[in-house]
Parts: C-alpha cells; structure tokens; sequence
C-alpha cells in the first residue's frame, strides 16, 4: 500500500476515514450508494435518518426517535447477547467481558451440545454401501 506522506505509515481503514472531510463522507456515501443501485439494491429514502444522526449528540441515543421504534415493531432490530451493550461502569462490574472470551464460551458450548440431525435412511444405507466396497 502507498501512501501520499513519505515516513507515515498507512493506517487501517477505520483510521482513515475518520480523516476524512464531511465531504470526502458525503462522496464516499454517494459512490457506494451508486454501486449498489447499480447491482439493483435499493434503499427507500424514508430508511435514510439524516436529521436523526445528526439530532443525537454524544452520549445521547435513538431510543425515544420515532424511527426507532417504528423500525422495532417492524421487526427490523437484531441485538446479539455476544459483546457488552451496557453502560462502561456495568462492564467494569462484570469482570470486564472480552467478546473473544464470550465468543470462545458459546463455541465450546455449541460443540459440547451439538446433536447432529440423523441422515435420511437412504442416505445411511448408500453409506453402508461405500464402507462396505472399501473394506478390505
């Protein structure tokens, strides 16, 4: 990867954009928008919440928007249990949870618990089948 600035290294991508302009945002917003109408997605101008991002101050939320709740009982809200959403002093509390550590935990749960559905009994015996031809 180049960079414009000899002796800088470059940064990831996250970095970079917070280097970015509202502008050089508003185009990046723009283009990817373009892309992907191009390749037929669509996104209904209502869903964009402009005026909502830029009412909520930091520290502030979205849960009293209209929008938000419009869109919970629609149905369009996912709230994963992995990954801390309280507050940093509930965090502290509890021990200061890595999502690596809890994503760790619910692997080791899956393949502790794990029951695999039985196979479709022709499936079973064309398996029988292939063992049989292979042993000796």
């Amino acid at each position: 990867m180049t960079t414009e600035r000899p002796g800088i290294e470059p940064l990831c991508t996250t970095q970079r954009l917070r280097c970015l302009s509202d502008d050089q945002l508003d185009d990046l917003q723009e283009t990817t928008l373009r892309m992907l109408e191009e390749v037929g997605v669509r996104f209904p101008s209502e869903d964009w919440l402009d005026e909502v991002l830029h009412g909520v101050k930091p520290g502030g939320n979205f849960l009293g928007e209209p929008s938000t709740r419009d869109s919970v009982r629609r149905g369009e809200w996912y709230l994963s249990d992995l990954g801390t959403h309280g507050t940093y002093e509930a965090w502290l509390q509890q021990d200061r949870p890595s999502l690596e550590r809890q994503l760790t935990e619910r692997v080791r749960m899956i393949l502790a618990e794990h029951q695999p559905l039985p196979l479709d009994e022709r499936v079973e015996r064309e398996l029988d089948r292939i063992e049989a031809a292979a042993t000796p």
